[in-house]
């Protein structure tokens, strides 16, 4: 009688996580009603126009085990214009998640508005990028009649929101650049007089050889290099909010002014202290994953960053795929993917 053969043994893929992403970016739609001198999307098209459907993200919930800590709904579009983004969260938070957005906040409509406090996401970000009509039209390339329609939908849903006792958190958000440096203080005012809590200000996303798009270059960041009058509005900002009891911080929960590139501490890789490859999936519209949500901003090669399609593959098998793989391994090299090398640090990791 012979002995049964032994079970083949499981050889452990090189380079796999034994852990599955604990957050879920996902770009719900990639269309959007403005075209900022900030992004992208304005001046390429990195993806045919799509929204994800509530089923599409049942099914890719279905595939996380354990379900995301976290759920992050955005990327290259406006959110609200989903018209299945209420149904989305839902599921979400059924599974848990805790469900934050961005909004560039034109769609804040009565209905809309109900459905944020009633419906919608454990945290609203608006991103305002201006405190004066001016100011939005330079950076947003939209007229003040827009400026003031978010305006007046922002101060509409916080006195709502304080009113039903509960809504998601709201802040507003604005972009460091040369074209809104003096509407930092004045947003900070504004965010007091709109009921908002929190003012957060953050870093210019910019391709590192100059040759991107808009006003998203090195030369156009308020923080790519010293500046004492940027210090001082810095401060100014902080001492206003201080004294007005609004919360006023840096991308990444940071203190203001660690936004500031180059008073951040640049070790010789920077990029290696990055843990988003390691921690999160971001899924466009049209399914691709991505290794985060900046890298779009950072390459020059926009189909290098696709890591795979969960349309078409197990998240499972993208996760650990080669591609995943052989990125996380050079992220930790002397010579980081192409969107990583411009970035490390320098953006809210």
């Amino acid at each position: 009688m012979t002995s049964p053969s032994p079970a083949p043994s499981v050889r452990p893929v090189p380079g796999a996580l034994s852990h599955g992403p604990s957050a879920l970016y996902l770009e719900v739609t990639n269309r959007c009603n403005l075209e900022c001198k900030t992004c992208i999307r304005t001046f390429r098209t990195l993806e045919p126009p799509a929204d994800l459907s509530a089923a599409q993200v049942k099914g890719l919930l279905d595939q996380m085990t354990p379900a995301p800590e976290r759920a992050v709904l955005q990327g290259i579009g406006e959110p609200l214009m989903n018209a299945e983004i209420f149904e989305i969260v839902r599921l979400l938070r059924e599974r848990g998640a805790r469900v934050v957005f961005n909004t560039n906040g034109t769609l804040l409509d009565a209905d809309r508005r109900r459905r944020l406090i009633d419906e919608g996401p454990d945290e609203l970000r608006i991103s305002l990028d201006a405190a004066t009509a001016e100011s939005f039209e330079r950076v947003r390339a939209a007229p003040a009649r827009v400026f003031e329609k978010i305006v007046a939908g922002v101060r509409a849903l916080a006195a709502e929101v304080a009113a039903a006792g509960r809504g998601p958190a709201l802040s507003l958000w604005i972009i460091g650049v040369r074209e809104n440096e003096s509407d930092l203080v004045p947003l900070v005012r504004l965010a007091k007089d709109l009921g908002v809590p929190e003012v957060y200000l953050h870093r210019l996303v910019f391709q590192e050889d100059d040759t991107a798009f808009g006003i998203a270059r090195r030369g156009e960041s308020l923080f790519a290099s010293p500046d004492a009058r940027v210090d001082a509005v810095v401060a100014e900002a902080a001492r206003v909010a201080a004294e007005l009891g609004v919360s006023f911080k840096g991308s990444g929960a940071a203190a203001p002014t660690e936004v500031f590139e180059h008073r951040v501490h640049l070790a010789p890789r920077p990029w290696a202290a990055c843990r988003r490859p390691f921690t999160l999936v971001y899924v466009t519209a049209n399914g691709n994953v991505l290794p985060c949500c900046i890298a779009p901003f950072t390459t020059r090669h926009y189909p290098g960053i696709v890591l795979g399609n969960v349309f078409r593959e197990p998240l499972a098998e993208i996760w650990n795929g080669e591609r995943y793989r052989e990125f996380r391994r050079a992220l930790v090299t002397e010579s980081p993917p192409e969107c990583c090398s411009g970035c490390g640090v320098k953006w809210s990791l």
